[in-house]
């Protein structure tokens, strides 16, 4: 699986971006073998501003050609990551079992 990360305000220090790594492959590994790649796009949406507006997007791109696009807004970036991989996961666990209970009707 392989995790993109791009900064649509500001560069992102490494540690941070390693930090990110480490919670989206904690989150999506027991998928790995169905998942392609993951893109996930952080937004400062106000500026300097302040407030509620750390915005980020996660793509989940699965190997049947399917997309999932889970979007999470808070007050830190990194408030936004850890919630949007707890939402993620659970997001590509529904999209399996609901492709699994199709599987299993029977016609007659």
């Amino acid at each position: 699986m392989q995790l993109m990360i791009r900064s649509l305000s500001e560069k992102l220090p490494e540690t941070i971006r390693e930090t990110i790594d480490r919670q989206f492959q904690f989150a999506l590994s027991r998928f790995e073998a169905r998942i392609d790649s993951v893109q996930l796009t952080l937004r400062d949406n106000n500026g300097p501003r302040g407030g509620v507006d750390q915005e980020c997007r996660a793509v989940v791109h699965m190997h049947d050609g399917t997309d999932i696009a889970v979007t999470e807004v808070q007050s830190s970036i990194m408030a936004a990551v850890a919630k949007l991989a707890d939402r993620v996961a659970y997001a590509v666990t529904r999209r399996l079992d609901r492709k699994r209970d199709f599987s299993r009707v029977r016609t007659a």
